[in-house]
């Protein structure tokens, strides 16, 4: 089975960040620790079956796909050899008109 690279931009590192320090604040270590377990078990999970569960957002940008992971979705595009996380972003978010 293919393996891909994982990669996190500069922008994805932040929005784990700002997810990571909202977290700790309002839910406190426990619940931080497990959110962000959680999301980093899911972008794992992609390094194997990038495309399995994945939706895709042509209309955004051509190869943009995303997965959820509870109140986020993770945003990504897949190359040959990796799989780019591009923005981790909440659902109520007007993720429609972010930069990516």
């Amino acid at each position: 089975m293919k393996r891909y690279k994982i990669i996190n931009t500069l922008k994805a590192q932040r929005d784990l960040d700002s997810i990571s320090d909202y977290t700790v604040i309002n839910w406190g270590v426990k619940q931080h620790d497990k959110y962000m377990d959680g999301i980093k078990k899911r972008v794992l999970y992609l390094q194997n079956k990038p495309l399995n569960f994945a939706k895709k957002h042509d209309e955004i940008a051509t190869g943009l796909c995303s997965v959820n992971y509870k109140s986020h979705k993770i945003f990504f595009m897949v190359s040959d050899d990796a799989v780019r996380i591009l923005r981790v972003l909440h659902n109520s978010s007007d993720w429609q008109t972010k930069q990516f």
